[in-house]
């Protein structure tokens, strides 16, 4: 059939005016969780770190509504404490049931950031300086790309400040006693999202959500955070085919991120 017989298609082309998202934005960030489900290949995932947690005693259940309760107001004091975090670094492991984990090191200096993330393909190294990601494979390519504006991703401080005080909208906030993390002693507070909570989660612009897998609030099953010295040092996430766990550590301390060699 001649060509001019497809024209009234030629408008739904996508690649007319939507080009790639680049590096390190949150539109590359969900492409990219939806293109490799099993791999669970995204520039920030979870992190599990240690495993075998010690049963502990059931402390208090908590609605967290107009009046604070004390579960709720420790975990709400951690998250805005968090947020103003300019400096610090994290560790992340995503995990999907069927198999299949990736590993992430996180550097942050505002918005600025480094995250090296080892899979099953390989390990992949983004650093965004500016509005530029500068991303290099363990294959040996390379890419340099700007970020448009209101696509990259939030500071990761901020970011995990903000996702947990949606989460808390409405939630059930249940103390489980304290744990060790990386060697500090934190409260584990384990949170049942409700309606509310998810509409919240929800409301969040991609450019947070795409750091945690918060993407779909519906699917998530439940939410346990681990606080100390009025920070956030560790949030898990629980989905019917993927448990993600992240851990903050380094609060403050000197992060320098440079445009690295070959670029």
């Amino acid at each position: 059939m001649p060509d001019t017989d497809f024209d009234f298609l030629r408008p739904l082309d996508p690649t007319l005016d939507d080009a790639p998202p680049a590096p390190g934005s949150a539109r590359y960030e969900a492409i990219r969780a939806r293109a490799e489900p099993r791999r669970s290949r995204r520039w920030m995932t979870w992190t599990a770190i240690g495993s075998g947690v010690a049963a502990s005693v059931l402390a208090a259940v908590v609605v967290l509504g107009g009046d604070r309760t004390p579960a709720a107001t420790v975990v709400l004091t951690a998250a805005e404490h968090t947020e103003q975090v300019v400096t610090l670094r994290g560790v992340t492991r995503s995990e999907i049931k069927t198999g299949g984990t990736s590993t992430t090191t996180v550097e942050a200096n505002g918005s600025d950031l480094r995250l090296v993330t080892h899979d099953d393909i390989g390990t992949v190294t983004l650093t965004v300086v500016g509005n530029i990601g500068y991303e290099t494979n363990s294959d040996g390519s390379s890419h340099k790309s700007a970020i448009p504006a209101g696509q990259r991703l939030a500071p990761f401080a901020d970011a995990a400040g903000n996702v947990v005080k949606a989460a808390l909208d409405g939630a059930e906030v249940t103390d489980k006693g304290t744990e060790q993390v990386r060697g500090v002693k934190t409260t584990h507070y384990h949170v049942r999202l409700t309606a509310a909570a998810r509409r919240a989660l929800d409301a969040l612009p991609p450019v947070q959500t795409a750091w945690f897998e918060v993407e779909h609030a519906d699917q998530i099953t439940s939410v346990d955070i681990w606080t100390a010295g009025d920070l956030i040092r560790r949030i898990a996430v629980d989905q019917p085919e993927r448990r993600t766990m992240t851990e903050f550590y380094d609060f403050g301390r000197p992060v320098t991120i440079v445009v690295p060699p070959g670029f």
